[in-house]
């Protein structure tokens, strides 16, 4: 599991993991465990020991967060099974959600995600539709294997980035996280399925 950290009023923990069966187990950060195979599709909400953790679990992937419940500790996080048989050309776009912690501590569906993905040219691009918030563009990004990044810009501010994977057995699903070193209040995590 990788961690990024960002220091904030908010404690925000952003993180990234695999597994390899489907979204796999979710271990949040107060040592609970959510069994996301057994987890119905789509929004998920559980109650954990020390807070509570919601998100969008699909078939091969899974992303959320987690808030404890004084709203002081937060973490944004995707997982899945990294993809395998990735086309070698030809392009996709995956549709799905954004989720994202607001200014009172509250996990909120955001809006909307579309990650256009270049298979031939190894490229990535996209955008976050987001309710109430300024849309954020993932500007043209690179495709390493099943891993994607590149820059995020919203109006008045380009010092995002993005990160993700595509996830499971031809690439069928997304997953990744968006982070404003500048503005934490912009970051979030999104996904999708291939269409």
């Amino acid at each position: 599991m990788r961690s990024f950290f960002v220091a904030l009023p908010l404690a925000l923990v952003l993180a990234a993991c695999a597994s390899n069966d489907g979204a796999g187990v979710k271990e949040t950060p107060d040592n609970d465990k959510i069994d996301l195979s057994i987890s119905p599709k789509g929004w998920v909400t559980v109650k954990t020991n020390a807070g509570r953790a919601t998100g969008y679990n699909q078939n091969d992937s899974f992303y959320g967060a987690w808030v404890d419940d004084s709203r002081q500790v937060t973490e944004l996080s995707y997982q899945g099974t990294e993809a395998t048989d990735i086309p070698q050309t030809g392009s996709a776009s995956y549709y799905g959600n954004v989720v994202r912690v607001d200014s009172d501590g509250d996990i909120v569906n955001a809006g909307t995600s579309r990650l256009n993905v270049d298979f031939g040219k190894k490229t990535v691009d996209g955008y976050l539709d987001l309710d109430m918030a300024r849309d954020v563009t993932l500007k043209t990004g690179s495709l390493n294997g099943a891993k994607f990044a590149g820059q995020a810009t919203v109006l008045g501010n380009s010092g995002g980035s993005y990160s993700g994977t595509l996830m499971g057995k031809g690439a069928t699903e997304a997953a990744g996280i968006v982070k404003f070193e500048n503005n934490s209040s912009l970051n979030a995590v999104f996904g999708g399925k291939r269409y």
